[in-house]
């Protein structure tokens, strides 16, 4: 044991947050405003206006009434801005100019997931709780089961669990907080993971929301693969030799956005042709990796690209470097 004290913590502490002025978060719909919008919160205007209008911007926004605001909020916070902007280089910015954000101490947030509030809400709520302990946990919110109206935590359900840790995943990267997304990518892979076995051979419920977490990831994130290759050169099979999972040429294949590479090894792994042969398979399941493949043909990039590696290539053993992560944050082995 050592009395060694560090300057740095990765989580700061509870004190740095309390002496912080506090500010008001509201998470809207999608299309609520072109740009964050802020009202008094001393009630000294009933209309919201763009803070685009109150800097001169030259995006001219309509007032919104604050009853047509209501309507739209989804959630809100009252939040220390230490803890706001330690782990948001978004609120950061917004707050550093100082601007009608700061002195109404009131910021309209927008979600970035268009008609999914309920996704929404637990992803700003998740937010939040990573803001003051640097972790959140999917066990502490519910969600309802249509088929019998149930209502069940998140977290008992892998295969639930991964739409919502993808939504969390797009507003992290809305507020540039690189934390909160490495958080995410972390609790993704051990959830792929543990997918219950059954889940994984063709479920009708495993490919539902298979799909809206494919979706999810692939519309709300950008393409980050190299550019198309105009040939290959005689210069280019001249080039040192290099174990595939090093090549460079590989590493511009698949591009640097770690969630989109993550669910593409998963599925590589999954659908790994000698794999199945050994298994029947539903025709769902068939049809559902066609459907997949139609909606979003970089996937089937990334895949391919995650096959080469070969069967004996498994998420699991894939290195941390290839999510843009360390070994460390996976735990011990």
């Amino acid at each position: 044991m050592t009395d060694k004290v560090t300057t740095t913590p990765i989580v700061a502490p509870i004190s740095s947050f309390i002496s912080s002025p506090i500010i008001t978060i509201h998470l809207v719909r999608s299309g609520f405003s072109d740009s964050a919008s802020v009202v008094s919160e001393e009630g000294a205007s009933d209309t919201i206006v763009s803070s685009n209008e109150h800097e001169g911007g030259n995006v001219p926004v309509a007032p919104i009434s604050s009853n047509e605001a209501g309507k739209s909020i989804l959630a809100t916070s009252s939040l220390h801005l230490s803890a706001l902007t330690n782990h948001s280089d978004y609120f950061k910015s917004l707050i550093s100019f100082n601007g009608v954000e700061f002195s109404q101490k009131c910021v309209y947030l927008e979600t970035p997931l268009d008609g999914m509030d309920g996704y929404s809400k637990v992803a700003f709520n998740c937010f939040v709780d990573f803001s003051y302990s640097g972790s959140y946990d999917l066990a502490h919110y519910t969600y309802v089961d249509s088929r019998n109206n149930d209502t069940i935590p998140i977290s008992r359900h892998a295969n639930v669990a991964l739409v919502y840790l993808a939504a969390i995943y797009i507003l992290a990267d809305k507020l540039l907080s690189n934390k909160l997304k490495k958080c995410t990518l972390v609790k993704m892979r051990n959830t792929l993971l543990v997918l219950d076995k059954k889940l994984k051979n063709g479920s009708k419920l495993f490919w539902a929301e298979l799909e809206k977490t494919v979706g999810i990831v692939f519309d709300y994130t950008a393409p980050s693969m190299g550019s198309s290759t105009d040939g290959v050169s005689v210069e280019d099979f001249a080039r040192k030799n290099a174990h595939l999972v090093d090549s460079k040429e590989r590493s511009a294949w698949l591009g640097n956005e770690p969630m989109r590479k993550m669910i593409a090894a998963y599925l590589a792994e999954r659908w790994w042709l000698q794999e199945d042969g050994k298994i029947n398979l539903m025709e769902g399941s068939v049809l559902g990796r066609k459907w997949l493949i139609d909606q979003y043909p970089e996937l089937a990039t990334l895949i391919l690209g995650f096959m080469l590696s070969g069967s004996t290539i498994k998420l699991k053993d894939m290195p941390a470097s290839e999510f843009g992560l360390e070994e460390a944050d996976f735990g011990p082995k």
